[in-house]
């Protein structure tokens, strides 16, 4: 692919980088300490031994719309370290920013973590209108996105038929924060240790608004919540048709209850699939548009409908 350094400024547009290989990170484009614009780029059936199959980013910054990164791979073991082996699928950024709009990163692969993307160590991943769908972490954590000691705004985006060991939607872990906003999670699975499709844990915290996540599976708990100083908060969003082994929210060690508080826990006009307690939280079933074809919109009759706070 291409390599990118010393604080270079460059635009990509109308292109397409495909079928290459690295044997250590990033086999379409390695890029460090730079800016780079994408418009209009392809980054398609490309793989790396270590990191960052489609991207490796360090110490640098992404703008990208119209960005369709597909059928990528990291796909050596032994990446339960921070800076293994396999992580990152599509995207592997460190210490980097990235601001991607209308992009598509679907079908890409990690052998551990991070099958979309994986950010850590004090980046920040602003997503809006895209689409994280169809990607793996095969052996460990987050099939979708992973943050590790980073920041993520996810908004306006579908986040679908990911699939993970552990986590297959957004983990977010070690001191790390998420806001996830008007996002639809459907038809995750989550295969051997659950964790579904929000995972905090390790002193993160993650506040959901206008969320729906539906029809996905989880090992254990469709959101996960784990380490005392960890806190979720969910806000006007439906949890509804998922299917679970444990409870629909709960921790490595313990069932959360719907009838009890939890001072991490904060969930709130919202339809919660089973019930849950909190301010003006409902139980019925949400009446989508047209869930066969993927189509997550509320009828009118739906009792959802101008149901949450204004």
């Amino acid at each position: 692919g291409l390599a990118l350094n010393n604080n270079q400024l460059v635009d990509i547009t109308n292109s397409s980088i495909g079928n290459n290989f690295a044997g250590n990170s990033g086999g379409g484009l390695y890029i460090e300490t730079s800016e780079i614009n994408f418009s209009n780029l392809n980054i398609i059936n490309i793989s790396s031994g270590l990191t960052g199959g489609g991207i490796y980013l360090n110490n640098s910054t992404i703008n990208a719309s119209n960005l369709n990164i597909s059928n990528n791979s990291a796909d050596q073991e032994g990446g339960d370290t921070d800076y293994g082996q396999g992580l990152g699928g599509g995207i592997f950024a460190s210490s980097s920013d990235l601001n991607i709009d209308n992009c598509s990163i679907n079908s890409n692969y990690a052998n551990q973590r991070g099958g979309g993307l994986y950010v850590v160590e004090n980046s920040n991943l602003n997503i809006i209108d895209s689409s994280v769908s169809g990607n793996q972490a095969k052996n460990d954590v987050g099939g979708a996105i992973e943050l590790n000691r980073s920041n993520g705004h996810v908004e306006s985006c579908v986040v679908s038929a990911n699939s993970a060991s552990n986590t297959a939607g957004i983990a977010v872990i070690s001191e790390s924060s998420l806001n996830v906003i008007k996002t639809v999670f459907y038809d995750n699975n989550s295969y051997e240790f659950g964790r579904g499709v929000l995972h905090i844990h390790a002193d993160s915290d993650a506040y959901a608004e206008n969320i729906t996540v539906s029809h996905n599976y989880s090992a254990d708990h469709i959101l996960s919540l784990t380490n005392d100083e960890s806190t979720l908060a969910i806000k006007n969003s439906i949890l509804a048709n998922n299917q679970f082994e444990d409870s629909l929210i709960g921790n490595d060690d313990e069932d959360f209850s719907s009838n009890v508080y939890y001072d991490a826990l904060d969930v709130r006009f919202s339809n919660i699939q089973g019930g849950w307690s909190g301010a003006h939280n409902i139980n019925k079933e949400p009446l989508f548009s047209n869930y066969e074809n993927r189509d997550f919109t509320l009828q009118s009759s739906s009792p959802c409908v101008d149901a949450g706070d204004p």
